[in-house]
């Protein structure tokens, strides 16, 4: 019944939107009466829009608007995000109307595919999809569908849970769906394709690890010819060996770099995977023209000379210290660092918090000169570009949840914990009941061969942590170390709502302009250098509130909101 009074409610409103708006538009045609002013209304119709639910009479409202919208950026803007729900809301009454295509009985089911794709024009296997889709989101997904229909979700998000939950057992499916629908209106649709990776493994650890097992038995390398004189190269690798071969990759290209050198990254990739699998440099690179000045690591012409110069390198031991370069560089400490999330209420009582000195300019002064003498480069945060992240349970074996590794998204267990037998850094992530980060500054080295033992955990849990939050105050302007690796690893990614670039490529910004606003870690964050720019130079605005969220704002007034980081995903 309250369903029922809601409805009539908001087509009431719609209504009634609808005569307020044209009743100022025709005001204008008449001399003798009082005239409304359209702006003023027009803006009244758009802040309204948000709290009404798609539908005929919405879809309505939305064309008379679009007539008078005019030049104002906050209308127009309200309009387009008005319209994206309208689509999903049509998107369900679509599938609603392909729902009794979708009949189970495999006599039936040919001959309602074929009606299908002979009233849309699609070919079998597209008609096939769409009956899929019906039959989901009317029988295992009633919460995706109500998110739909009030066009909370897009089409995105609706194909991203089928194809996740295609080959898994009903019940299996639901379970999937429970665990993501409640945060899918607030993620672009790449979050919600991780979010539902992770929920896939945690519903099923046994089957993800049976799946895993079959994709690494099918692991290849495959090549497409293009036009134009190019083509592609696929390899298909366990996670494992793609973070190893990627940083390596990286490591090859920064070597390899001239300091004009023309090309851009990915040409620069490209040149070192052929340099790397063929021992020569590739066609197109400039070190063939002999006008071109020699980087410190070219390829010796003598073979000899290359042998030489193979046999006499050393590769770093897990117990050196870490490299000061943001990049891959050839005196990396480990293969891999993994981050181990442990509860704050895990640690053994009585631990003693760790109290960081502060940071002063003569301090920071003589630091850079230092690292200039030494020949490292400022801004290093993580020994690897390889980094993996687990909860402390399943680190130690008893538990099976999901780890992430970079580049490769959420793994299971098992793909962690062969990780480990390599050279490894584990660095402790203290979090608190919300799953924020309160420290990350304890490191210990795991030397290839040696497995996380029982000493292991009695040092990530007894070791000191740091409760005092960073705050440097105006005395620095450019972040300590310690602020800038504790912010790359409680953002993770730069904070504004929708965008994935990782934190150690971000800047870290201010979020109250320095000297007004301290340098600390509520007050500053990871940004992309493009929103960066926006903030600063486009009148864009952030706001970092005291539980972690951000808050971004468009020039036209409109908000979007993105929660803090939480590390309790990878917790059991």
């Amino acid at each position: 019944m309250n369903d029922v009074r809601e409805a009539e409610f908001e087509l009431d409103r719609c209504v009634e939107l609808r005569g307020m708006l044209r009743f100022a538009i025709d005001s204008q045609d008449d001399p003798w009466g009082a005239r409304e002013d359209v702006p003023t209304a027009v803006r009244e119709v758009c802040e309204s829009l948000r709290e009404l639910e798609p539908g005929v009479q919405f879809s309505a409202l939305l064309v008379e608007l679009g007539h008078v919208v005019g030049d104002d950026l906050f209308t127009r803007e309200a309009l387009l995000s008005a319209w994206d729900r309208q689509r999903a809301w049509s998107l369900a009454q679509f599938y609603a109307a392909a729902q009794p295509f979708t009949d189970e009985d495999k006599d039936k089911e040919w001959s309602d595919t074929e009606s299908i794709r002979h009233s849309l024009g699609l070919s079998r296997h597209g008609a096939r999809n769409v009956a899929l889709v019906a039959r989901r989101l009317f029988t295992l997904f009633p919460d995706t569908l109500d998110q739909l229909r009030t066009g909370r979700i897009t089409q995105g998000h609706v194909w991203a849970l089928i194809e996740t939950t295609r080959d898994l057992e009903d019940e299996d499916a639901g379970k999937v769906e429970q665990l993501t629908f409640h945060d899918a209106p607030d993620q672009t649709v790449a979050e919600y394709r991780r979010a539902l990776d992770r929920a896939r493994m945690v519903v099923s650890p046994a089957n993800a690890e049976k799946r895993q097992e079959e994709k690494v038995r099918g692991r290849r390398v495959s090549k497409w010819t293009s036009r134009d004189g190019v083509g592609k190269l696929l390899a298909e690798l366990p996670a494992e060996d793609l973070a190893a071969a990627w940083d390596a990759l990286l490591g090859r290209a920064k070597n390899i770099k001239n300091e004009d050198d023309p090309r851009a990254q990915g040409a620069l990739l490209a040149d070192a995977l052929v340099e790397c699998i063929t021992g020569h440099p590739a066609a197109n690179d400039p070190r063939r023209r002999p006008d071109t000045p020699k980087t410190h690591d070219d390829w010796p012409e003598d073979e000899g000379e290359k042998a030489e110069e193979q046999k006499g390198a050393s590769t770093p031991s897990a117990g050196e210290p870490a490299s000061d370069d943001a990049g891959p560089s050839k005196d990396v400490v480990a293969a891999v660092e993994v981050h181990v999330v442990v509860p704050v209420g895990r640690l053994v009582p009585g631990s003693p918090a760790l109290i960081l000195p502060l940071a002063n300019r003569a301090a920071r002064r003589a630091a850079r000169v230092l690292r200039r003498m030494m020949g490292g480069r400022r801004g290093r945060v993580l020994t690897s570009q390889s980094v993996a992240v687990v909860g402390l349970d399943t680190f130690m074996g008893r538990a099976l949840m999901p780890g992430e590794l970079t580049g490769a998204g959420w793994v299971p267990s098992s793909v962690i914990h062969r990780l480990l037998q390599g050279d490894v850094l584990i660095r402790r992530l203290v979090v608190d009941e919300s799953g924020r980060l309160l420290d990350g500054e304890l490191t210990i080295p795991l030397p290839a061969g040696e497995l996380p033992s029982p000493a292991t955990e009695e040092a990530l849990l007894a070791m000191p942590f740091r409760e005092r939050p960073l705050d440097y105050g105006a005395s620095v302007y450019r972040m300590p170390a310690e602020l800038e690796r504790f912010i790359v690893l409680r953002d993770r990614t730069c904070t504004i709502p929708g965008c994935g670039q990782p934190a150690w490529r971000c800047d870290c910004d201010h979020a109250v302009p320095f000297p007004r606003g301290a340098t600390s870690a509520a007050n500053c964050g990871s940004l992309c250098r493009w929103h960066h720019r926006l903030k600063t130079l486009a009148d864009w605005d952030l706001d970092r509130l005291e539980d972690g969220s951000v808050l971004w704002t468009s020039p036209a007034g409109h908000v979007r909101r993105r929660p803090a980081f939480s590390y309790s995903r990878y917790l059991s």
